[in-house]
């Protein structure tokens, strides 16, 4: 219902300052709407005010710090910090894991090369 609202706006809003290619591709794309009636819409509240007074007006709104919540997760800094330090220290060993794993397939082609080249002498 929120997107339905807000085509509307949208669609009201390009029509009043001369879009109308682009008001008529956007009802195209949104053909499940009547953008010629607010009641399509399906809230049964008041129509708002356009779409350009609802910004203008976005900035008077204050939320109060009564209504802002700090939600936090109940990690302390010494948890993060082990946590941290062990995740380094796994991607450290699993680097070196890698980096040997290298180092012996280089040593096992250079191998394979020397006795090829030995075989065909």
């Amino acid at each position: 219902l929120e997107k339905r609202a807000l085509n509307f706006l949208v669609n009201e809003f390009l029509l009043q300052n001369n879009y109308k290619l682009t008001s008529i591709t956007f009802s195209d794309e949104n053909d499940d709407q009547d953008f010629e009636l607010w009641d399509d819409v399906g809230l049964n509240i008041p129509k708002p005010p356009d779409i350009l007074q609802l910004y203008r007006d976005f900035g008077n709104h204050q939320v109060s710090v009564k209504d802002v919540v700090d939600v936090g997760v109940g990690v302390e800094d010494s948890d993060f910090e082990t946590r941290l330090r062990k995740e380094s220290d796994d991607l450290v060993e699993e680097a070196q894991t890698i980096a040997e794993s290298l180092i012996v397939q280089q040593l096992e082609d250079q191998n394979n090369a020397l006795c090829k080249d030995r075989k065909s002498t």
